[in-house]
């Protein structure tokens, strides 16, 4: 007969198996994201920004690793760690998302009411260039 600690193993491997059956495309995308965050800081301006795709990077490969340990053991305290580093990696993404959003509406408001999109606009009619 099994104990409860099997039982809460089992549940743990069954609920962490679709994540884990994802474990090496998160591991893939975070390799990219930290490669990505180095190549960011060989710029003057892209070193400011670098950590955040480094960061998103580690949270991902973390999430599953945590995800990879908890499947095989049946960790509670693993599967719940990578379910926070897999919220925390959607929650910066989606701030970083609301940010660009924002900045965006704020760049055509700019453009509109200064007039540089429609001088940007007749400038492209001007000079002959027929785009179809």
């Amino acid at each position: 007969m099994e104990t409860s600690d099997q039982h809460q193993e089992k549940i743990i491997q069954q609920v962490s198996a679709p994540l884990y059956s994802s474990k090496g495309w998160m591991k893939f995308i975070g390799v990219l994201l930290i490669i990505g965050g180095v190549f960011y800081a060989l710029s003057i301006v892209g070193i400011i920004f670098a950590w955040i795709p480094i960061w998103l990077g580690i949270l991902v490969t973390g999430a599953a690793n945590k995800m990879d340990l908890a499947y095989k053991s049946g960790d509670k305290y693993s599967f719940i760690e990578a379910q926070k580093k897999i919220g925390l990696y959607f929650t910066i993404y989606g701030v970083l998302i609301l940010i660009f959003l924002i900045l965006t509406l704020v760049f055509l408001i700019v453009a509109l009411s200064t007039g540089f999109l429609t001088e940007m606009i007749s400038n492209i009619e001007n000079s002959g260039m027929q785009y179809y």
